[in-house]
């Protein structure tokens, strides 16, 4: 979403003027199709703890449909509007990006990185073994789709990959599977979920990428920008997480090949 100056317009009738904080009870909202969504509820528990508060987790899912093997939020921005002002306090999984911003919220640091990967076939031990030409598959408009364009455009037209972006992260792993593509670059949580069998067994394998200066993706949660304490408070109890190695442990926990930010 790019940066608002100002909120979206919508009826005031449907907003809930009552929302407030109510009690020792936080209602933190979760993407309920995110590859990540058990990781995030166990992550909101663990931030209400830390804060001696309960947790009201909401599952909420967007009218459009999730991305496969994704983490998007699938809500517009007046969408979220409403279900920032009338079901939630925290958002959860707020992906945070130096250049995306919405001026009425107000994000947290982030508690959790994820990066992607190359993925190939044996025979090839780097993206820069291929030869020119090879079909090289990319989720659609992504970080890494983005980061691998310029890379493409930056080289000789005799020296270019085939760049062959999808709709979602599964189709990339159906598609190298099925040899129709030589490599793939795929955010790595979704290739540890469906592709496990493939880089065990020695069928897929992961590549060097480079010459590829491969992105990360950053999450944290995020409130209105009307509840700058909560936040300051979720902001501490985020650092003691990290700090403390709990993020680390539920990373672990859920499988999820991420760290917690240094």
């Amino acid at each position: 979403m790019a940066q608002r100056a100002a909120p979206p317009q919508v009826p005031q009738e449907w907003l809930d003027r009552e929302r407030q904080l109510e009690g020792d009870t936080v209602k933190f909202c979760i993407n309920n199709e995110s590859l990540l969504a058990p990781f995030e509820r166990d992550m909101a528990t663990a931030l209400a703890s830390a804060l001696l508060l309960e947790p009201d987790l909401v599952e909420v899912r967007g009218a459009r449909a999730q991305p496969i093997l994704d983490y998007r939020l699938a809500f517009n921005e007046q969408e979220l509007f409403l279900l920032m002002h009338n079901n939630c306090h925290v958002l959860m999984g707020y992906v945070l990006s130096t250049s995306r911003s919405i001026s009425w919220l107000m994000p947290s640091s982030a508690y959790a990185e994820f990066g992607y990967v190359v993925i190939g076939r044996p025979g090839v031990g780097a993206l820069s073994d291929l030869p020119a030409g090879s079909a090289v598959g990319t989720k659609l408009s992504g970080s890494a789709d983005i980061a691998f364009t310029r890379l493409v455009n930056s080289l000789p037209e005799n020296r270019r990959w085939r760049r062959v972006p999808y709709v979602n992260n599964q189709l990339l792993i159906d598609k190298l599977s099925a040899e129709e593509l030589d490599a793939i670059i795929v955010w790595e949580p979704a290739a540890t979920a469906a592709a496990a069998d493939e880089l065990q067994n020695g069928t897929f394998v992961r590549l060097d990428s480079r010459p590829l200066d491969l992105p990360t993706v950053l999450f944290g949660l995020a409130v209105l920008r009307e509840d700058a304490f909560l936040r300051n408070q979720l902001d501490a109890a985020i650092q003691q997480l990290v700090s403390d190695g709990t993020v680390e442990d539920l990373l672990a926990k859920h499988g999820l090949p991420g760290r917690a930010p240094r």
